[in-house]
C-alpha cells in the first residue's frame, strides 16, 4: 500500500495520519443516528433511526491481501481471528501471533502476524480473483 500522502491516485490507500499506528480505529462509532421525514399513512412524520456504520476491512498477512469485506468497525481483533479460523488459515487461536490495525483513507487494514505453519497454509489457499471495480483495497498486495 502506498504511504505517500501526496499521491494523486484516488484509489491509492494513504494513511489519514502521518503515524497510522497512532489512530484508534475503535474511535469510529459503529452506530450513527439518522433522521428524516417519512410518509406514514396519510401524512408526513419525522423519524429517527440508528443505523450501523460499515467500512471496508482488509485482512492481510505477509504483504498479501486475502480478503476485503464490508463490516462494522468494532471488535476488529475478534473479526480477524474468526476470519482466519473459519478460512482454515489457523488450526488454533495460538497460531495468531499479533494483529496490527491501520486506518486508511479507503478503510481499515488488519495485518495478521501468523505462525510459520499458518502462514504457509494461508499462502497455499490464496485466491486469484480479478474484478473490474471495487473499493480500492481489493487485489492490492500490501
Amino acid at each position: 500500500m502506498s504511504t505517500d500522502p501526496t499521491t494523486t491516485d484516488p484509489m491509492a490507500c494513504v494513511p489519514l495520519s502521518a503515524d497510522p499506528a497512532s489512530i484508534d480505529p475503535m474511535s469510529v462509532d459503529p452506530l450513527s443516528e439518522r433522521s428524516g421525514i417519512a410518509w406514514r399513512g396519510d401524512r408526513a412524520a419525522a423519524f429517527s433511526r440508528f443505523l450501523p456504520e460499515e467500512t471496508a476491512i482488509a485482512i492481510t498477512s505477509s504483504g498479501t491481501t486475502h480478503a476485503v469485506m464490508m463490516a462494522t468497525p468494532a471488535d476488529l481483533d475478534d473479526f480477524a481471528l474468526g476470519f482466519a479460523l473459519s478460512e482454515g488459515a489457523l488450526a488454533s487461536p495460538g497460531e495468531l501471533l499479533g494483529i496490527e490495525t491501520l486506518l486508511w483513507e479507503g478503510g481499515i487494514e488488519l495485518r495478521l502476524s501468523l505462525a510459520d505453519d499458518a502462514a504457509a497454509r494461508l499462502a497455499a489457499r490464496r485466491r486469484s480473483i480479478a474484478g473490474p471495480v471495487g473499493c480500492g483495497l481489493c487485489g492490492i498486495d500490501s
